[in-house]
């Protein structure tokens, strides 16, 4: 039996949290991590109260060897490590992480500030992938531990092969759950399964209002027209004591997604833990994790780098495990290594080994390049600048962890933060669903980081410099989608016309050309383009940006019939599809402004908004204008 280092200190900063599976994680930390070294928690509320007075802070850091930060912390590291090499501190960070796709600046930041004692634990293979894609001079620091998991109690028999089918999941668009009531339908009314029963676990309200998410209602409205009332049931939460009534007596557990926030799919371990296999799409760690214990489908990715699994294909797997079981113990023995016992050796041996090494910041290895290393909006700014925008995001998280407010200030951060995300994302979509290899990086160069020296204070000025460095499409459609949503009217137009002049196929392209047009008031000529474009096109779901762009340059210039009748056509296709909810209330509006509609086409398009819209006020705002026209 393996013992514990109590040699070695950890202090994990945590706080409680509305996120299910982050208070799962943060109880198995207390359970398997935290019992194998001598370890003291402090609450993030007591932590950052520490901070304000600026008393007992490095004190209380230097009792420990390692800082382990929860996922609310996670963002902060950054901030903790340029603390400790400023201060001459000696403790290290352990940062375990679960979805190292969304943490793009933060590894990019912590490039320059990393050292030889902190520690990356990543929990797939495959998530270690990620992490040294986005910047490979962290590889050093990397280790690949699985998550544990207690699941010796579930591994009595819990099915008896009924007629179930379950998920438990956020419910969430990128977790497909759309999807798989498609898939119910191909189930229940092609192949006559009508027998089967699909319960589908998850929070269907909104955490502020309570009311019913706008996904909810979509699904809601799915599960009526496809006629699956009696096949079909949203439960809502699941509580941790209800998991194995909620397992019982199913063949299959369906766990999709197409998130990058998914790295680890604890639900899909705790199904084989019951015995029962898994349906998931083949993303980032699901393929190690379910292995032959079930079955991995192929994503399809659009043009906008969106990726959806084909309903038939779903609807098909989901039967032949049900005529071809997979047995109990392949379950079980697909996910032994997320027992704890066989984690703990792992866990001692990596901390012990690196708990007495250098604490001095290791240099960026320059030879080099991350998938971090081609975002040209990154690369104007310098490592201290960037840092400055850390630092107030920083201080203004903690000034709302004080006040016990979930909001911070829109900071230079969240800025960066959300459009680096944006820049990553349809590179990582293909990464992540194994479209594309490490081999990508060759397909690009890296951008040359500015010196300090040559730093332009302005940010305006930066944003306009980084239109003439950017050598690659993320990066140029990144842009155009800052200077779209921030807007400006200037550098939008400037980047399209530099960008034209290099004929690079840039996602979206067509879309910012004729927003620029939206903003120049060109509403005639954005209607011209779209009345001629689309009336030979099929309707899409990569369309969605464009009809709405449609939609509102209709109503401006009074030109309204093409649109109607677009978008009438692209809703009866994609009533329920998550993208539809933005184009229902498009189509009312444009509806509502034109003459000579019929009463009976307004109150079908409202009694649909009445189906789906989360935005109550809205719906009423709708109601009033229907009755009074």
């Amino acid at each position: 039996m393996t013992s514990g280092n109590f040699k070695i200190k950890l202090l994990r900063i945590c706080s409680s949290s509305t996120n299910i599976s982050a208070d799962v994680f943060d109880n198995l930390f207390r359970e398997n991590i935290g019992s194998l070294f001598s370890t003291e928690y402090i609450s993030s509320m007591e932590f950052v109260s520490l901070v304000s007075k600026k008393s007992g802070l490095f004190e209380l850091l230097n009792k420990y060897d390692y800082i382990c930060p929860d996922y609310k912390m996670m963002a902060v590291v950054p901030w903790f490590m340029q603390l400790r090499n400023h201060n001459n501190l000696s403790f290290g960070i352990v940062f375990i992480t679960h979805s190292p796709g969304i943490y793009g600046l933060e590894w990019y930041l912590m490039q320059n500030l990393i050292c030889n004692k902190d520690i990356i634990i990543a929990p797939s293979n495959f998530s270690g992938r990620v992490i040294t894609l986005l910047a490979p001079s962290l590889k050093s620091n990397l280790e690949i531990i699985n998550h544990p998991i207690n699941l010796k109690s579930n591994h009595n028999k819990t099915q008896n092969r009924g007629n179930k089918i379950v998920t438990l999941s956020r419910i969430v668009d990128n977790k497909l759950i759309h999807r798989q009531i498609d898939a119910m339908g191909l189930i229940v009314h092609k192949y006559g399964y009508d027998h089967l029963k699909m319960f589908i676990g998850g929070n269907l309200n909104d955490s502020e209002s309570g009311e019913l998410t706008h996904y909810a209602r979509l699904l809601y409205l799915k599960i009526k027209l496809l006629k699956l009332e009696q096949n079909v049931f949203l439960t809502g939460e699941i509580s941790a004591p209800g998991k194995k009534a909620f397992f019982m007596d199913s063949f299959v557990s369906v766990n999709l997604s197409r998130t990058l926030e998914e790295a680890f799919p604890k639900v899909s371990v705790e199904a084989l833990s019951f015995g029962i296999p898994v349906v998931s799409t083949l993303w980032n760690g699901f393929r190690e994790t379910v292995g032959s214990a079930g079955i991995l489908l192929d994503l399809e990715i659009d043009s906008n780098g969106r990726a959806d699994v084909d309903s038939d294909d779903l609807a098909r797997a989901i039967i032949r495990l049900y005529e071809e079981p997979v047995y109990e113990d392949i379950c079980h023995n697909q996910i032994k290594k997320y027992d704890f016992s066989a984690l703990k050796k792992k866990y001692i041996d990596i901390i012990s080994d690196r708990v007495s090494r250098d604490t001095a910041p290791t240099m960026v290895n320059k030879e080099y390049f991350g998938l971090l290393d081609t975002i040209s909006f990154l690369k104007v700014f310098t490592h201290s600048e960037l840092m400055k925008y850390h630092t107030e995001w920083v201080e203004n998280y903690f000034k709302a962890i004080r006040s016990n407010n979930s909001e911070t200030l829109q900071t230079g951060e969240v800025f960066f933060r959300y459009f680096v995300s944006e820049a990553l994302n349809q590179i990582l979509t293909g990464f992540y669903s194994f479209k594309y290899s490490e081999d990508i990086l060759y397909d690009f160069k890296p951008i040359k980081a500015l010196s300090e020296s040559g730093a332009v204070a302005d940010f305006r000025e930066k944003m306009r410099q980084s239109i003439y460095i950017s050598n690659n499409s993320h990066s140029k459609k990144t842009l155009l989608r800052i200077f779209s949503e921030r807007p400006d009217q200037e550098l939008l137009k400037e980047a399209i016309l530099h960008f034209k002049s290099t004929e690079e196929d840039i996602p979206l392209m067509e879309y910012f050309i004729h927003y620029a047009d939206y903003l120049d008031e060109k509403y005639s000529e954005v209607c011209t383009f779209y009345n001629k474009y689309y009336r030979s096109l099929r309707p899409d779901l990569s369309q969605a940006e464009n009809m709405c762009l449609w939609s509102r340059a209709a109503m401006k210039c009074n030109d309204t019939k093409g649109a109607i009748e677009y978008l009438g056509k692209w809703l009866k296709r994609y009533i329920t599809e998550p993208e539809a909810s933005k184009i229902h209330i498009e189509y009312m509006k444009l509806l509502l402004n034109t003459p000579g509609i019929p009463r009976k086409t307004i109150d079908q398009q409202l009694e649909n908004i009445n189906e789906i819209s989360f935005d109550r006020k809205l719906f009423k705002k709708l109601e009033i204008a229907a009755y009074v026209r």
